[in-house]
């Protein structure tokens, strides 16, 4: 745990990968446990409280760059007593607003030292033991949520009302010119798009709110055939829900006339966690 120049400590956490000695639910082969922001929240990284988490799987890391995606950054300033998680992972950390440029430069040679390195390495070897005492049942899109609300048709549903809130802020951001929060929030948007995706692997009663949530991500996102095909797929499930599909189209295809250019969803490897369930 250093203290970097302005006073403010680090920590490199693996807590996220669920203990190999607690029993669970099996993972699938080469597979583990590990909790992750909830995909459906219009929580942002660095803002205030603790972000909604669920559990989901993802593959064993072979090397420690692939465990960097499972090693979280826990920071307290120096008017903390105690750490906490702002949503960053090693891999894909970034410099925070509240850094100096002294306190980045410590963090990176903290980041590449034998004792955060001997940390990687022992994230793989938890990694791996979680998945043998785990057991090789597949589950397929199983990703049980921490927030007392598990059934998928309710997550969903709250995302659409998320997904609401975070496209007005977006339009706000951009008007503002912050730049950097229209990023985090696509990134959301992009995190909230893969779990209703996800989510169309099973059949029930949730299908026509996945298809809403995805009409109206892949418009804000860029993706207007995408968005079309899914409003027209909401409406054929829930008749009731002809006057968002029709709003939406005509949105798009104003928006396609106007010759309207976003480069849609992105498509996010492996180490972004894309398709971990």
């Amino acid at each position: 745990m250093p203290q970097l120049p302005s006073g403010t400590r680090l920590w490199l956490s693996a807590a996220s990968i669920l203990d190999p000695a607690t029993g669970f639910l099996p993972s699938g082969r080469d597979r583990f446990w590990y909790r992750d922001v909830d995909p459906g929240t219009d929580w942002l990284p660095g803002e205030p409280g603790r972000p909604p988490e669920c559990l989901r799987t993802a593959m064993v890391p072979k090397d420690r760059i692939e465990a960097a995606a499972y090693v979280r950054v826990l920071i307290a300033t120096p008017d903390e007593a105690d750490p906490s998680w702002r949503g960053d992972w090693l891999l894909t950390f970034e410099r925070p607003d509240d850094f100096t440029l002294e306190d980045w430069e410590a963090s990176l040679t903290f980041f590449g030292s034998p004792r955060s390195l001997d940390l990687l390495d022992a994230v793989i070897e938890r990694c791996r033991r979680q998945a043998e005492t785990g057991g090789g049942l597949e589950l397929d899109g199983f990703e049980p949520a921490m927030g007392g609300r598990p059934a998928l048709a309710e997550r969903l549903a709250i995302a659409v009302g998320n997904a609401d809130r975070l496209v007005r802020r977006r339009g706000d951001s951009e008007l503002a010119g912050e730049d950097d929060l229209v990023r985090r929030i696509d990134e959301r948007l992009e995190a909230m798009y893969e779990f209703a995706d996800r989510s169309l692997d099973a059949h029930g009663p949730h299908r026509a709110i996945a298809h809403r949530l995805l009409a109206t991500l892949a418009f804000e996102l860029g993706d207007l055939e995408e968005a079309v095909r899914n409003a027209r797929a909401h409406e054929i499930i829930l008749p009731e829900g002809a006057d968002f599909s029709r709003r939406l189209i005509a949105r798009a295809q104003r928006a396609d006339a106007g010759g309207v250019v976003r480069l849609g969803p992105r498509v996010r490897g492996p180490l972004e966690r894309a398709g971990d369930v």
